[in-house]
């Protein structure tokens, strides 16, 4: 795999499949998350919804955080490692050192 210029392999690229995880927790926050009334008032619609950056941005910040948090780890678990094939095969020599 080729990111930003370098070249990456993972040791573990099965550990991968759970990145399924971060994002089945962010669905299922957003479905526990929708408002369900069981109390119905007649003139509801009439009501403007306070919906704001600010607003929006608290309830679902910490969320998303967690989830990127989460998404991290498991890439980390994967164990990415560069793949550096201009490496110079080692050689013989003395080592002289000025004191």
């Amino acid at each position: 795999m080729n990111f930003l210029g370098e070249n990456l392999a993972f040791q573990h690229p099965w550990v991968l499949a759970l990145l399924v995880l971060p994002l089945a927790w962010l669905l299922w926050k957003a479905w526990r998350a929708t408002p369900k009334r069981r109390i119905f008032y007649p003139l509801v619609h009439l009501r403007l919804e306070q919906v704001s950056l600010r607003l929006t941005l608290t309830r679902w910040l910490p969320t998303l955080c967690y989830a990127l948090a989460l998404a991290l780890m498991i890439v980390a678990l994967a164990r990415p490692v560069r793949l550096d094939r201009s490496q110079l095969p080692p050689t013989e020599g003395i080592d002289i050192m000025l004191l």
